[in-house]
């Protein structure tokens, strides 16, 4: 069966411009998801001109992370988990300064500083044993009520619609 070239080209703007939305949707939710308040303290890795203070140390899912820079030259801390999840600040942290972070995924991040190699330490994540979680969501974004949230739902309703009549 084929279609007309003007309803092809209708088709083909319909798809990406959903395909855009629900990008948007995702990227947005996550953002806003991310937002968390901790009831946890904060680790803090200390590195100076000789490395890390600290080589490893295990945190729970979603624990804020904090490098500070204790040294008197600048420093560029990178997190990594394999191949596909990285986190580093936009530029070298300056002396007396810090960078935090919020690795919301669990397993064995390596950290190294890009200007000395040699400099690393390594952040294991694990989930939150306890049942309760120790993540608190913030109250100023509730979940399942903003734009984006109604949007997503919204295309999935279409797509049941759309491929349920098959």
């Amino acid at each position: 069966m084929s279609y007309p070239a003007e309803m092809s080209k209708k088709l083909y703007c319909f798809a990406i411009s959903l395909l855009l939305i629900c990008s948007i949707s995702l990227l947005f939710k996550q953002t806003m998801s991310a937002r968390t308040e901790m009831t946890t303290a904060p680790a803090v890795f200390s590195l100076t001109d000789s490395g890390f203070n600290s080589k490893a140390i295990t945190i729970t899912k979603g624990t804020v992370v904090i490098i500070k820079n204790d040294g008197t030259k600048p420093h560029y801390p990178e997190m990594t988990l394999g191949w596909f999840h990285s986190i580093s600040p936009v530029e070298a942290i300056p002396a007396d300064t810090q960078w935090v972070s919020q690795p919301l995924i669990a397993g064995e991040w390596k950290i190294k500083d890009k200007l000395y190699p040699t400099h690393a330490a390594v952040l294991k994540v694990v989930e939150n044993p306890d049942s309760k979680s120790k993540i608190v969501t913030n109250p100023k974004v509730p979940t399942g009520e903003n734009f984006f949230d109604r949007v997503e739902e919204w295309f999935q309703k279409l797509f049941e619609k759309i491929f349920s009549k098959r």
